[in-house]
């Protein structure tokens, strides 16, 4: 819900809907992503890369981090790993040969690399204790 107000204009969010790897043959279907343009542009094919990935890890943290290397490949610039139980955000940005170069540990004020009106407090965004 935070996200749907801070998605700038020619930018839409999806939830739970496949993106298109084609250099692997992978078809994850991440939490959230924000993807250009808007859900029209996709009714015949899945988007084949992100602006921005979400992942929400519960029970999924090996896998999650795993994914972070399909996420790489097809060029998402910025991926999140939310760590549920840890209340705290992993951001991996730099994509480059199918792996992250950058990544850091948020758990205050989260800030976009690639769309930096997406801006908020974690807290805001996860359930209370």
């Amino acid at each position: 819900k935070i996200l749907n107000g801070l998605i700038p204009s020619g930018h839409f969010l999806s939830q739970e809907s496949p993106l298109t790897i084609e250099a692997i043959d992978s078809e994850p279907e991440p939490d959230i992503m924000v993807c250009k343009g808007s859900e029209t542009d996709f009714w015949v094919e899945n988007p084949n890369t992100a602006e921005l990935v979400i992942e929400i890890a519960v029970t999924s943290l090996n896998l999650d981090r795993y994914k972070a290397r399909l996420y790489a490949t097809a060029g998402v610039k910025e991926y999140w790993l939310l760590h549920a139980q840890e209340r705290k955000l992993e951001i991996f940005t730099v994509p480059q040969g199918g792996e992250y170069k950058a990544s850091r540990f948020v758990t205050g004020n989260v800030v976009s690399a690639v769309m930096p009106q997406l801006q908020f407090e974690l807290k805001d965004g996860l359930p209370p204790q």
